[in-house]
């Protein structure tokens, strides 16, 4: 695969988690196996388990950008690492978003006392709330 070159590495670790991954999706989750874009979708969660993030694909490729018609917000704090991986996830995948610190602005503290937040990421897709960072969720709501 041209997006993820570690793949064609005999026991590279991103070999080995794609590997485990695929026979654990054949017990668990054979509809995953189904779709004709499985092996993108294993060698990005491989990738997202070794602590890297998915590979960014051109429009040409079937899992490019999000065609966007929801607003996305992402409530932040500025030591935060599951917000600095849901930001990079989203750009990624081509979604425009806005961030907004709930430390140092005004309307971030406001916005996140009434959601009732207790951590971050807080991510608003829309008026659907995502409470930290989850790939499939997001994916799930930006569709």
């Amino acid at each position: 695969m041209r997006l993820y070159p570690g793949l064609g590495r005999a026991n590279s670790a991103l070999n080995m988690k794609f590997v485990a991954l695929y026979k654990d999706a054949q017990s668990t989750n054979p509809g995953l196996l189904a779709r004709a874009d499985w092996p993108l979708e294993l060698a990005d969660r491989a990738a997202t388990s070794l602590g890297g993030a998915p590979m960014p694909r051109s429009a040409a490729t079937p899992a490019g950008p999000v065609q966007q018609a929801k607003q996305v917000v992402v409530y932040t704090t500025s030591h935060c690492p599951y917000c600095k991986q849901a930001k990079q996830y989203l750009a990624q995948k081509g979604v425009k978003f806005r961030e907004v610190d709930v430390e140092t602005s005004l309307e971030g503290k406001e916005a996140y006392r009434k959601l009732g937040a207790n951590g971050v990421p807080i991510i608003m897709v829309g008026d659907k709330k995502v409470d930290g960072f989850n790939a499939s969720e997001l994916d799930r709501l930006l569709l």
